[in-house]
């Protein structure tokens, strides 16, 4: 009797993993007949469609969290704290016909001048129309991944999944929310890595000037994209035909569009730099999470004690002066001494050879923070979740595309996708400053490629 029983619980337990493996093949049937239903819907897409889904989307978030979450009941939209007014206040300086003051030291003035635009065409209280026009720049991002995937070598329906996975993309929808430089840096951005693509593959001399124009116009807007033209001249040099025609012109662009910023902030604050913000950040950010893991004491602490240093060693330090958080705000333009630019660096890297394991920690966490989700999303926290998963579902997708590139040697694929991605990310991760997607969506547009680049070769080799 024991011995029939065990036989009949064999026997029981052999048909549900057979029910369970039919179960999976049936789910798996099922999943891949709602794919290929999906992926033929695609084809019938037209690019404008995209854009008008894109703007949509993210004009009914801006609805929503501003005229309904921020302001119930409705009525006027309300930009509420979320928005860096340091803009609002450049702009009114342009209008004025000024760019001598400190704000120019720090902000690139492509975005004040955005927003001086709107000002001039509807007045200074159309504020909100200014994360309206963000949004169209967001939305017509999408189109350069199309155009991108297309010059890469995938069809037309690769293109068009391309651009709907940035017209949803979570991060990209969040960053417009806000009105800050980085989605007008971005639209320059994915500009930038189209005529990348192209004038590798095809050492066109006008794919040289649009790629160069483009990135000025990137770095006009947001400076973490001034120093992307070394890596960039470098890809150029190893794989571009006419290599050192091509390089040569990138670079007499890139040049010939930064330098003159240079020149303006050495000429209104003595420092040859194009921003003062990238040590500024290393400083009484980064460095001073380091020295809040080392020493466990809060941050406003360091930084006012950071501050104090800074003084000490410029000399600066006035009897009776009371240091706290607030203090570091007067070195952000070099208003009192042009040489506080190089000492905050060094003070910087000091901190970081003291301190190396907690600086690890430090730039593990910032890492993760750049790659998270967006803070525009705090207010609403099921999206926040939302973009979360959203992101972790691209970037798996998206390693397994750069682990194909890799096995392929697809090297101008890498060149478009993998490099922006390591020098864009490692900016905000070092620098500090900005800790959430917003910095993360410079590349957003590489992701994307590479994940659709993943899927192809997925579907391909049947690995589901």
């Amino acid at each position: 009797l024991a011995a029939g029983a065990e036989v009949e619980n064999v026997e029981i337990v052999k048909d549900r993993m057979l029910q369970s493996h039919y179960n999976f093949r049936q789910a798996r049937k099922r999943l891949m007949g709602f794919t290929n239903a999906l992926w033929r819907q695609i084809d019938h897409l037209r690019w404008w469609m995209i854009l008008v889904l894109a703007i949509g989307i993210r004009l009914a978030f801006i609805y929503y969290l501003y005229s309904i979450y921020i302001t119930p009941g409705g009525g006027r939209l309300s930009l509420g704290g979320l928005s860096d007014t340091t803009y609002h206040y450049g702009a009114l300086q342009l209008l004025q016909g000024s760019i001598a003051t400190g704000y120019f030291a720090y902000h690139a003035p492509l975005m004040a001048m955005l927003i001086a635009v709107v000002y001039a065409l509807f007045g200074v209280d159309a504020i909100y129309l200014v994360v309206v026009v963000q949004a169209i720049f967001s939305a017509a991002t999408c189109l350069f991944a199309w155009s991108a995937a297309k010059t890469l070598g995938l069809d037309d329906r690769l293109g068009k999944t391309a651009a709907l996975l940035l017209a949803l993309d979570l991060s990209s929808i969040g960053v417009s929310l806000v009105i800050g430089a980085e989605v007008v840096s971005n639209f320059f951005i994915a500009w930038m890595l189209l005529f990348l693509a192209r004038l590798l593959l095809r050492g066109q001399l006008r794919d040289a000037l649009a790629c160069g124009a483009a990135l000025v116009l990137a770095a006009l807007a947001r400076p973490n994209a001034v120093y992307f033209a070394a890596p960039a001249a470098l890809a150029i040099l190893l794989l571009s035909p006419r290599r050192w025609v091509n390089a040569a012109l990138f670079g007499v662009i890139c040049v010939l569009g930064m330098l003159p910023w240079f020149f303006r902030n050495y000429v209104y604050h003595r420092a040859f730099t194009f921003s003062t913000v990238g040590n500024f950040n290393l400083l009484f950010y980064r460095a001073a999470s380091v020295e809040f893991w080392a020493t466990a004491s809060p941050v406003e602490e360091i930084q006012a004690r950071l501050a104090f240093e800074l003084d000490r060693r410029l000399d600066l330090v006035k009897k009776d002066e009371v240091y706290n958080a607030s203090s570091i705000w007067r070195h952000l333009a070099l208003d009192d001494d042009p040489r506080a630019d190089r000492v905050m660096r060094d003070m910087a890297l000091e901190i970081f050879v003291a301190h190396p394991k907690d600086l690890a920690i430090s730039l593990s966490i910032a890492f993760v923070k750049v790659l998270s989700y967006s803070e525009a999303f705090n207010p609403i926290p099921v999206f926040k979740w939302l973009n979360v998963l959203w992101n972790g579902i691209l970037y798996l997708l998206a390693i397994v595309g750069g682990v194909f590139m890799l096995l392929k040697r697809q090297w101008i694929w890498l060149a478009v996708t993998a490099l922006p991605i390591a020098y864009f990310i490692a900016v905000p991760t070092i620098a500090g400053g900005i800790q959430d997607t917003r910095s993360a969506t410079s590349v957003t547009i590489c992701f994307v490629l590479m994940a659709v680049y993943g899927i192809v070769e997925v579907k391909t080799r049947r690995v589901l």
